[in-house]
């Protein structure tokens, strides 16, 4: 047996968890504690919040708090959810404790005297009304590439493009709005660069260790050509771990990234006695489990820190470091990202209050965990798995054997001998066990979950086989018999649940009046001379007027929800009003000049259009569609008087109308016209440009119910041309969007 430690990347403090997050660390880490304990290893679970840095201190200025205020907020509402949501922590705790203040310090002093740590002095942007050096975000101005006037210190939403402060035009403090000066400051980098070999090595030889692909070819990434280099380890803050003076000028925090990992060995310091025969056991395994975007700092640049720390040291003396990297990809929302300050996703303060069990969100959010590709949450999606699966498979067998038992011989279960059939059967199942039992161990928790599916689908299909409801006529005896063995593989189903739904497992053994069987432990006759009790229901249904309530609770309110809605609603409910009309409208032929990646969306082109008098920047969600060689210098149509909006931080100044069937084919709407000419219509004997400059809400635009019929745009029962051409366009009939 192993000694297991597992960590799950620690949660920023500042803001409420949503699904993602959830999924992401702290329940893909908890799955696997719960199967390696039922394995009978040696484990211990460690969490925390992560409390430091420039983040916590933009979320003080937001709330009117202090950081500490903050910290002290966030940290319990952290901690209630993951209570809520049965997370069973061997040790949850904070970064902001003095026993993490006094390891991070202890362990940077030991780098430093281990020669891994340098001084650079350069020029950072200082606030001289605030007396102090600018972190990114409290800067903000116009960006030197697209002009957006309003573009932080780190990155301009506008067009997307990284930043450094430093490079902003016109820049301002975000506090006072004094314009702020160059001043050199001296800050402390780790060498990553002096350690290239030995990451690389400690690298190819633990990633054979069951790493996950992403974290394998994101670390790949950042060692090949040799990219190394030495990092900042330090930054011009208030709120964080002070370095001590006698190592640099001016009053220093450490960098967020540097502290935050270690918080896994502060957190297991206080809370855990023994904690060094964890830390600095030769015989531990570090199990480290996170989203993609965490992996660089734990294959790279946390061993780098330790491996530093290590030098000069006995085995059994020096911290263990990973060995094996467990990441997931995203799970984004009904098709977007989930964002609270725009009301989108599912958060958990929100799953505390809703009227469905902790175990139905388990179960769901494992089943669509973003093992190799990034997965959606669907409400659809949601019902559909609890109630065919937990209810009508794994339910569905459980229910009808006990209550069967119970009904026909009061509970009883009695030792059964096997028969051919049985025999059969066990080596069916025992098939299936194996298989889930080496998912879980490669933390493939969606395979898992399918061959438990398959187990409960075997057993459903031998209890209709046999009929015990017409064989019990002619042997009660062999009927009771048998129930007794389906008994015993109900242990089996109670078992391989357990890492996922912990307390419908319970529930199961308390009818079974057994203790939750070790997965070493489970056979087929373990369970006999013993009486059940009454049965209940372990999983209900998710009642399709509930699903209708949750859908609306949580509907996003954004551009992409009302198309979605559009799409889906009837040509009545979208019935135009009648003081607004195309008339009201202004669509344009625009050239598209450019077409980028959205840095932050992977369906979203970011074109730059020229409509002869001007440029825009439009977002579109064309990328599953066409290839940017299919849409650049192609004329398409776009209505321009739509209110701007902001889609994953960018804006987008106007929208382009793509025609859409039945079957979901989308087509752009291509016209051989000159840049800038508007769509227009005839209207009581005259041609009608759709010109008004007055801004609308994409709501009215949305319900004139724009359709093309037979390569004709179509609304309100007018034909809209461009030059009294149709578009060209290989979708004939559908709705535009």
């Amino acid at each position: 047996m192993e000694k297991r430690l597992i960590t799950s990347a620690l949660p920023y403090v500042n803001n409420v968890p949503h699904l993602g997050n959830l999924i992401g660390c702290v329940l893909s880490a908890d799955v696997f504690a719960r199967f390696s304990r039922l394995m009978g290893h040696d484990v211990l679970y460690v969490c925390g919040t992560d409390e430091h840095g420039t983040a916590t201190e933009a979320k003080a200025i937001e709330e009117n708090l202090t950081p500490k205020q903050i910290c002290d907020k966030y940290h319990k509402i952290h901690d209630q959810i993951y209570k809520w949501m049965q997370i069973s922590f061997d040790a949850f705790g904070r970064t902001s404790d003095k026993e993490h203040h006094e390891i991070t310090t202890e362990i940077f002093k030991r780098i430093y005297d281990n020669g891994f740590i340098i001084k650079k002095t350069e020029e950072k942007v200082y606030c001289p009304t605030c007396q102090k050096f600018l972190a990114d975000r409290f800067v903000y101005g116009t960006c030197p590439h697209c002009g957006y006037q309003d573009a932080r210190g780190d990155q301009c939403d506008n067009c997307g493009k990284l930043l450094n402060p430093e490079e902003l035009k016109e820049p301002k403090c975000k506090t006072c709005q004094t314009t702020p000066i160059m001043k050199e400051t001296e800050h402390l980098y780790i060498t990553l660069d002096k350690m290239q070999k030995d990451i690389q090595d400690f690298f190819d030889k633990n990633k054979e260790n069951g790493w996950t692909y992403n974290s394998i070819k994101i670390t790949e990434n950042w060692l090949k050509g040799n990219e190394l280099k030495p990092r900042a380890i330090t930054r011009d803050l208030k709120w964080g771990i002070k370095v001590p003076n006698e190592y640099i000028n001016g009053e220093k925090v450490f960098y967020v990234w540097f502290d935050a990992p270690i918080g896994y060995i502060s957190i297991t310091k206080k809370h855990v006695k023994n904690w060094e025969n964890w830390w600095k056991n030769p015989e531990t395994k570090l199990y480290q489990f996170m989203g993609k975007d965490n992996v660089s700092f734990h294959s790279i640049i946390f061993p780098a820190t330790l491996m530093a720390y290590n030098k000069g040291l006995k085995e059994n003396e020096q911290f263990v470091k990973i060995h094996r990297l467990c990441a997931t990809e995203y799970l984004n929302y009904e098709g977007g990202k989930f964002s609270k300050s725009r009301n989108l996703g599912v958060f958990g303060d929100d799953i505390m209050n809703l009227d469905l069990s902790q175990d139905l969100w388990r179960y769901y959010l494992i089943s669509a965990r973003p093992e190799s590709a990034d997965t959606n949450f669907s409400w659809d999606e949601f019902q559909e798995k609890v109630n065919n699966e937990l209810v009508a498979n794994i339910g569905n067998y459980i229910n009808r054997v006990l209550t069967f038992l119970n009904k026909n011989y009061e509970g009883q279960v009695i030792d059964y001998k096997d028969d051919e059939k049985i025999i059969s059967i066990k080596k069916e199942l025992q098939k299936e066990f194996d298989i889930v039992i080496e998912s879980y161990d490669k933390t493939n928790y969606r395979d898992a979950i399918k061959h438990i599916l398959h187990f409960s689908k075997i057993l459903n299909q031998f209890f209709q086989e046999v009929e015990p409801w017409v064989l019990i006529k002619e042997d009660r005896q062999k009927t009771q018999e048998i129930l007794s063995f389906m008994v015993n593989t109900i242990n089996y189903i109670s078992t391989m649940i357990n890492p996922i739904v912990p307390e419908s497992s319970k529930k199961i053994c308390d009818i079974l009046d057994i203790k939750i069987s070790n997965f070493n432990e489970l056979n087929f006759n373990s369970i006999k001379n013993q009486k059940i009790k009454n049965p209940t229901i372990i999983f209900n249904k998710i009642e399709d007027d509930k699903l209708k309530f949750f859908k609306e609770k949580f509907s996003p309110e954004n551009i992409h929800g009302k198309l979605q809605e559009d799409k889906n609603n009837s040509v009545n409910k979208m019935q135009t009003k009648e003081e607004f009309s195309i008339e009201n409208c202004q669509i344009r032929v625009g050239e598209v000049i450019s077409v980028e990646d959205h840095p932050n969306a992977d369906k979203l082109y970011v074109f730059n259009i020229d409509f002869g008098d001007e440029k825009r920047q439009i977002l579109a969600g064309l990328k599953s569609y066409f290839t940017k060689d299919e849409l650049l210098g192609k004329k398409l149509l776009y209505i321009t008087n739509l209110k701007y909006a902001k889609i994953r931080g960018m804006e987008s100044q106007g929208m382009t109308i793509a025609a859409e069937d039945d079957s979901e084919k989308v087509s752009v709407l291509e016209f051989d016209a000159p840049k800038g000419t508007y769509l227009s219509f005839e209207k009581n004997g005259k041609i009608v440009e759709c010109k008004n400059s007055e801004i609308i809400d994409a709501e009215k635009f949305f319900n004139l119910n724009l359709k093309i019929e037979n390569g004709v745009i179509k609304c309100q029962n007018l034909d809209l041309k461009v030059l009294g051409k149709d578009p060209i366009t290989s979708v004939k009939n559908g709705l535009l969007r």
